[in-house]
């Protein structure tokens, strides 16, 4: 199997991008190893506006938290316009707002996309798309990069099945919009059609039926990675091999249809994922150093160290609105003794997942062992 990740290497999926922020990571590797106090702002910032979802998703990593009401909470716009405000001025590039639960059912949705564009962020938006009305449709082309579509099907028997909602045609139409919006007043905003690639979605007349969809709506992108579930492999050599063999079937229709469709930007990660079983992470890698590159705020009121550990008490840092203000409780945390003890503390291959597993790959190899010999240009 030759599983092709792009047509291009420049584009936004490419990990390679975070050799520009490499006065960042020796910042990072610096502070961790105790050769400075100063720990400089992150890159990039995730804030989950709502816990609330109106969808019922298979695969959903929050699926019995989010269940609980007392868990169902949404971020006070005064302390997201706060928050927003702290973050301009500590520096911080992107936003994006994604969940947890599901941004479109954040009451102020609108007044915050607008309070974020004016404040000169990069922002990108992932949503199911189901209530993505004309007026947010607006909102996001005026200010958002990217909106990513959660869609993970070709037909609304699947779509149905996967998501808990019958809703497939409502979000198809929703998209259509953006785009008309989109096209409107020019906009650069890019639409990405996300789809993970699980056991129930990955036959090729379901696939083909995305790359059409995606070609008559008009989206930017299509993006395809496996679904990531705990439970995927289930220790039978017989009945793993059975399901890596259909993920790498589905990854060489998924190449064939990209040469069929070459105005379709066609994505994959495989980089991030062990290249004999595309369920299991890539972790070539020692030790964590780059999830300071980002922080995630939660719409309970927690800050938390890595998106793939939200919810462990390991990797909470703390309240950044519960008492006192935003600043104050950030900076009570960030870059203290307790962050960096909890860094520290990271083991490998306990971690569920990385995302960041290829940006942590990067800096060790070719920044700390310079296993390029960067000098010999």
């Amino acid at each position: 199997m030759n599983n092709k990740q792009w047509q291009s290497p420049f584009n936004p999926f490419n990990s390679w991008k975070v050799m520009f922020h490499s006065d960042n990571l020796w910042n990072i590797h610096d502070w961790i190893n105790r050769k400075t106090d100063s720990l400089g702002p992150p890159i990039s910032v995730t804030i989950d506006p709502t816990n609330r979802c109106n969808q019922k998703c298979i695969w959903c990593l929050y699926k019995g938290w989010k269940d609980d009401p007392n868990n169902q909470r949404d971020i006070p716009i005064n302390k997201f316009k706060e928050l927003v405000d702290h973050l301009k001025n500590w520096g911080v590039k992107s936003i994006c707002l994604a969940g947890g639960g599901e941004p479109t059912m954040y009451p102020y949705v609108l007044e915050l996309i607008d309070y974020i564009g004016i404040s000169g962020f990069d922002l990108g938006f992932i949503t199911n798309g189901v209530k993505l009305t004309k007026d947010i449709c607006s909102s996001l082309v005026k200010h958002a990069n990217f909106v990513g579509f959660s869609v993970d099907a070709g037909n609304g028997y699947t779509y149905r099945d996967l998501h808990g909602v019958d809703k497939y045609n409502e979000v198809l139409n929703n998209i259509n919009n953006l785009r008309l919006e989109i096209d409107k007043i020019m906009s650069k905003t890019k639409i990405g059609y996300k789809y993970l690639l699980h056991p129930y979605n990955i036959k090729p007349e379901e696939l083909l039926s995305a790359f059409e969809n995606a070609k008559r709506i008009g989206v930017d992108d299509l993006h395809f990675r496996v679904v990531y579930q705990k439970d995927m492999l289930t220790g039978s050599k017989e009945i793993d091999r059975d399901i890596i063999r259909k993920f790498n079937l589905a990854f060489d229709i998924i190449n064939i249809l990209r040469e069929a469709y070459k105005t379709l930007n066609v994505y994959g990660i495989s980089h991030k994922y062990d290249e004999e079983k595309l369920v299991e992470p890539r972790k070539s890698f020692l030790r964590c150093y780059v999830a300071p590159l980002a922080l995630y705020f939660g719409a309970d009121g927690n800050m938390w160290l890595c998106a793939d550990t939200r919810g462990y008490n390991s990797s909470k840092l703390g309240s950044w609105f519960d008492n006192g203000d935003v600043s104050y409780n950030i900076f009570k945390i960030w870059g203290s003794e307790e962050h960096r003890k909890l860094m520290e503390d990271i083991k490998i291959y306990n971690c569920p997942r990385c995302t960041f597993s290829f940006y942590n790959e990067l800096f060790e190899k070719t920044f700390v062992k310079d296993s390029m010999m960067r000098n010999l240009i």
